[in-house]
């Protein structure tokens, strides 16, 4: 009987070292924006022998964006970078059992308290029991029938005495122990919401986040000496422009001005940059964002209706997509305000006349030629009793100027495709008219 062992060939394991970012990756260029700051900072490692290894970077600032992160360098075919991840680690502080912190102080007042509320708790029960039995022994001495003799009226006299004196002793015990009571209240909330205090803290500090950034590389051959440059963006940083203006109008003398300028930088990331190049700059960096998409507008008869579910369409894997990259401050758009009239037409069937017109102004403040996109919708007509008229821009005029071209989309969207050169303007005009009779009323609805 014959018998086959398969073998497979397991990848080795890769080693593990942990590294300082503070301690052992100086900081080599900081660009500081208006609302946060790009830190580049070296790491050099020596490795003794081939394998793969990976960098887990410890000592990360919290203010750190880790989706930012970018590793590049290396030393050619002996070094290779395989993966960067990041991952959030939690860990207990290692604090001693036998230490006292303000929090068990409290807790153990707390108890104290808690205990002398229930003793003068139990005592208001017991003289509110006593003032009871007064109560009941009195009601029996009153509700007694037939003739009272001289002794009669003497025990009588004597429990009205001792009824007195007791009531006034309860009574003032009863007042004593309230007093006290509400004191010990008073101070049982004060501790509680001290306790409640620590405890939020307690529970903040009780697991200490750890943030690390992991770099998997393959080094090639052994006695290698690494170099990677690593680069992310960082919060609560910023600067400001400040101007010093001064003027020397001496007698005898013309009169010199003096500006002075320099930037204000702020910095509350919990990173040292000392000794470290400096850039200023007035780009504002996008981590995502991606322009709406625009629905077609459709223009109906009012009815009720219920509101269908959305969705995002797959893509698949040859399909064409968009890649936003946020706001371009480059170029600037003015959306004029929208004209909107209303009119009633006919003299035997009435009709609503609905116009709107609006005009977009975009200047490209760039030094380079951009294509723009513009889109606007015009309201597509569900209902054949309610027409739509575009009045500018008219498609039916044949624009040669390939710099502005307009087409309808399938959408029932306008899209405008203009190329401005540097510093260069256009004017777009979007107007056009909603009629519908007059017994009826229109609602627009958006869909995608």
């Amino acid at each position: 009987m014959a018998e086959t062992i398969l073998t497979t060939n397991t990848p080795p394991s890769a080693t593990i070292v942990h590294i300082n970012i503070k301690q052992e990756c100086p900081v080599q260029f900081v660009t500081v924006y208006n609302d946060r700051a790009e830190l580049t900072r070296l790491l050099r490692y020596h490795f003794d022998n081939e394998g793969t290894y990976d960098l887990v970077l410890q000592g990360l600032s919290p203010c750190i964006d880790l989706t930012s992160f970018r590793v590049s360098g290396g030393t050619g075919k002996a070094c290779t970078i395989l993966e960067v991840s990041y991952q959030k680690r939690y860990e207990d502080p290692s604090t001693s059992l036998s230490d006292t912190t303000p929090l068990d102080q409290l807790q153990t007042q707390l108890e104290i308290v808690q205990a002398d509320i229930d003793e003068h708790a139990q005592e208001l029960d017991r003289l509110k029991k006593q003032r009871t039995w007064l109560d009941g022994r009195a009601s029996k001495l009153m509700n007694q029938e037939g003739p009272l003799s001289t002794s009669d009226l003497e025990t009588m006299e004597q429990f009205l005495n001792f009824y007195h004196k007791m009531l006034s002793k309860i009574d003032k015990e009863t007042t004593q122990e309230q007093r006290q009571l509400k004191e010990l209240n008073s101070r049982c909330d004060a501790l509680t919401a001290k306790i409640n205090e620590h405890g939020s803290q307690a529970m903040i500090n009780r697991r200490i986040e750890q943030r690390e950034v992991s770099i998997t590389i393959h080094v090639a051959s052994s006695k290698t000496d690494v170099a990677l440059e690593v680069s992310y963006l960082i919060s609560n940083c910023s600067w400001s422009a400040s101007y010093d203006i001064r003027v020397d109008s001496g007698e005898g003398r013309q009169p010199k001005t003096q500006l002075t300028y320099y930037g204000i930088i702020i910095n509350k990331s919990q990173e040292n940059w000392s000794d470290t190049q400096f850039s200023l700059s007035t780009a504002t960096p996008s981590l995502g964002g991606s322009a709406p998409k625009l629905a077609t507008l459709k223009v109906n008869n009012r009815q009720y209706h219920g509101v269908p579910q959305r969705f995002m369409s797959s893509a698949a894997q040859s399909d064409i997509f968009d890649l936003p990259l946020g706001i371009d401050s480059g170029i600037k758009i003015e959306y004029k305000p929208v004209k909107k009239t209303s009119d009633t037409q006919g003299i035997i069937s009435k009709t609503h006349l609905k116009t709107v017109r609006h005009e977009t102004h975009i200047t490209n403040t760039k030094t380079h030629e951009v294509a723009v996109y513009i889109y606007d919708q015009l309201p597509l007509s569900s209902d054949e009793k309610i027409k739509v008229n575009l009045i500018q821009p008219d498609l039916r005029r044949k624009d040669n100027n390939p710099h502005n071209t307009i087409t309808l989309k399938d959408t029932n969207n306008l899209e405008w495709k203009c190329i401005l050169p540097s510093r260069g303007e256009c004017r777009l005009l979007f107007e056009y008219s909603v009629e519908w009779p007059y017994d009826k009323q229109v609602e627009f609805q958006e869909e995608l």
